[in-house]
């Protein structure tokens, strides 16, 4: 998810959804401020530098939703 903060920041929250057991889970990786505005340059940037972070990049598939 991404937004601008009431001070004028833009921030993007990346999540994982998944499921284990069959029991469906969600967790919140990250939330970081985006160098550009909400570009999909940027947002993808900022997206690529939290999965490589946490050593995901492997197992991680992408659905967008508008």
């Amino acid at each position: 998810d991404a937004w601008t903060s009431p001070n004028s920041r833009a921030l993007i929250a990346v999540t994982v959804h998944y499921e284990d057991k069959g029991k469906a889970s969600t967790w919140l990786l990250d939330v970081v401020e985006v160098a550009e505005s909400h570009t999909g340059a940027a947002l993808a940037a900022a997206f690529e530098k939290v999965i490589k972070d946490f050593g995901i990049s492997h197992k991680v598939w992408i659905s967008e939703v508008n």
